[in-house]
């Protein structure tokens, strides 16, 4: 419907601590990981879709070892397509608490996440008793109108 293209790969963000030391959960860091999962339309309509796509998400995840970016380099050098890049990125935080503290900063009203070579970071977060639906992308590379109809389908 919104690409001229009826398959994609969206990057699925993984939050991998490594476990196996004691002090690990006192650890500060980005334990944060891709992985690569294909998104590929199916002729059932969108239920089958969504099926299709939780079945190969799952499969990705028993990959989930050789990293995203590992895949792309080697994606690349394989198709000689040094500007092969997956621009879909999608991060759930769902059952990662957010909640922030009361006070003064209690409230988010603004973010952005930048990260090279993604059109399109829809990040998915627990907030105050719902849920917040996050889209931060380089609208230049759209049509005019085309996100916010995205975004409201």
């Amino acid at each position: 419907r919104w690409s001229n293209q009826p398959d994609f790969t969206l990057n699925l963000t993984l939050f991998d601590r490594p476990e196996g030391h004691d002090d690990m959960t006192r650890v500060m860091g980005d334990f944060t990981s891709l992985v690569l999962v294909p998104c590929r339309h199916a002729d059932g309509g969108w239920l089958d879709e969504v099926c299709q796509v939780q079945r190969d998400m799952w499969g990705a995840l028993d990959h989930r070892s050789l990293s995203a970016v590992e895949v792309l380099r080697e994606l690349a050098r394989l198709h000689q397509a040094p500007e092969l890049v997956m621009p879909v990125v999608f991060t759930s935080a769902l059952g990662i608490s957010a909640e922030p503290e009361q006070g003064i900063f209690s409230q988010p009203v603004y973010g952005l996440s930048q990260t090279s070579q993604v059109w399109l970071d829809h990040q998915l977060t627990e907030l105050a008793g719902g849920v917040s639906l996050v889209w931060d992308a380089v609208e230049a590379l759209f049509p005019a109108g085309m996100l916010d109809a995205m975004f409201t389908a």
